[in-house]
């Protein structure tokens, strides 16, 4: 489904609304990880030149960002 505004003038498009009520949850947990990688980790840009070198950086920091998020929900159970 492209991405269209949900609300149009004052009327609102159920099937839209309810399309981004399913996604939310995934997008959720995403964008968490994301942030904490940019937020905690410095990852914000990436240059194209050794993309290889680039690849595995992002990879240890998505799992650094990982093990952050497991230690946080052990610590606060």
């Amino acid at each position: 489904m492209a991405n269209r505004p949900y609300r149009l003038g004052s009327r609102i498009d159920v099937p839209i609304t309810a399309g981004n009520r399913r996604k939310s949850p995934v997008r959720v947990k995403f964008e968490h990880s994301i942030g904490i990688i940019n937020r905690t980790l410095g990852f914000q840009k990436v240059c194209y030149r050794g993309l290889a070198r680039k690849l595995h950086r992002l990879e240890m920091a998505a799992a650094l960002a990982t093990l952050l998020m497991a230690c946080r929900r052990l610590l606060h159970a």
